[in-house]
């Protein structure tokens, strides 16, 4: 009897730590106060366009989910607007980062100052930031962030998580990088390498400019022509 009781204690603790691994919540940034997680920012199973190093991994592979947003149209925005609303379908033709965070996210306001610094660097190329809050608390504190950090671009609320779980966000911040054409090009990146997406999606073409109807040029009436003057005569020189 005594046997099995310390045969079992093992077998009771490994299923113990099972279960404890499974359970856990995957709720924060990797750089975010209590988190657990392990992250690797290399590797050879998350395929793209776009480096490995520049995205977050979760255990060695980029999170399926958030990973399955990249070539597709991103999902709609269900948020309420701090200021003018926008939509995904209205900034067509522009290079979207759509920044999910939470004023009690750390490494959300750590990124803030580099946001604004990168919309006030690329807004005329053709540039939009969206922020989207977490709903679950912190909202009340954007408006002093937003004055002190100085933010310029369109913030928002998200509507009880439904624009979280419809982009998959396991982290905050989640960055997703939306190219003109609407498509989503990259999604989970590294704070530190999102203006890199940035400056090669906005290179390539097109923008505004490309994708405008040319206007039809409006006539003119015809100008009469001068009226001719006397042949002037040459100038001689004194002798």
């Amino acid at each position: 009897m005594q046997r099995s009781l310390a045969l079992a204690g093992p077998v009771v603790l490994v299923a113990l730590c099972i279960l404890l691994l499974r359970s856990r919540p995957l709720s924060a940034h990797p750089w975010s106060p209590g988190s657990t997680r392990s992250f690797d920012p290399v590797s050879e199973q998350a395929k793209g366009e776009f480096p490995n190093k520049w995205y977050y991994y979760d255990n060695g592979s980029q999170l399926s989910e958030l990973r399955k947003l990249v070539g597709n149209l991103p999902p709609d925005l269900t948020v309420s607007w701090i200021g003018e609303p926008q939509t995904l379908a209205n900034l067509k033709g522009k290079v979207v980062i759509v920044d999910f965070w939470a004023t009690w996210c750390g490494p959300c306001m750590k990124s803030l100052p580099h946001n604004v610094q990168m919309f006030n660097k690329y807004k005329d190329r053709g540039l939009m930031i969206i922020g989207v809050h977490d709903s679950s608390r912190g909202s009340e504190k954007m408006p002093a962030v937003v004055q002190s950090q100085k933010i310029n671009y369109p913030i928002s609320v998200d509507d009880h998580m439904k624009s979280a779980g419809a982009y998959h966000v396991p982290f905050w911040p989640t960055y997703v990088v939306i190219d003109r054409k609407g498509i989503v090009r990259a999604a989970g990146l590294d704070p530190d390498h999102v203006e890199d997406v940035v400056k090669k999606l906005l290179a390539e073409p097109g923008g505004e400019s490309d994708t405008k109807p040319a206007t039809k040029p409006t006539t003119q009436p015809a100008t009469k022509p001068a009226a001719s003057q006397p042949a002037s005569q040459p100038a001689r020189n004194r002798s």
